[in-house]
């Protein structure tokens, strides 16, 4: 059964009414409270206001519950907790899993320095590799090295 918007409006200002009663009265405050104050008003055909809910807490007080606010003792501090040692962490950076393994290393130590192929890489061997394997010592040590190689 759908509800008009005119009873839509009333049971608004009814639970606007009970929350500024409720705020009034903390210790009331409770939903028991709340069905025994609107039958009281109910059958004595009042409307929901606060004069009315204050005259109907005189009237039925006693059968009102009262709300204690402290239900739960207070809790005691938490310990403090033990800090581990974590390793710190590192930004990610832009490209990083198209940087070879050296290449990583020397940006994230901050060594700007160039690195050296090994002893092996001869010119005449350098001149001699294919261009996918140049292309990929080119990726692993930088062209800076390549090239230092190169003019040896």
């Amino acid at each position: 059964m759908s509800k008009t918007v005119k009873e839509m409006k009333q049971e608004a200002v009814e639970a606007h009414v009970f929350y500024q009663f409720f705020k009034n009265h903390p210790d009331l405050s409770c939903e028991a409270n709340e069905q025994i104050l609107r039958s009281y008003l109910d059958e004595n055909l009042c409307i929901v206001d606060l004069p009315n809910l204050e005259a109907s807490v005189l009237a039925i007080g006693h059968k009102l519950a009262t709300v204690s606010k402290n239900i739960v003792p207070a809790a005691q501090p938490a310990p403090k907790a033990v800090r581990k040692e974590t390793e710190p962490t590192r930004p990610s950076l832009i490209g990083e899993s198209r940087l070879s393994s050296v290449q990583l290393k020397r940006i994230l130590t901050g060594r700007d320095f160039v690195l050296s192929l090994p002893a092996e890489y001869t010119r005449e061997r350098i001149m001699a590799l294919p261009a996918i394997e140049l292309r990929a010592l080119t990726k692993k040590y930088g062209s800076a090295a390549v090239n230092a190689a190169l003019n040896r």
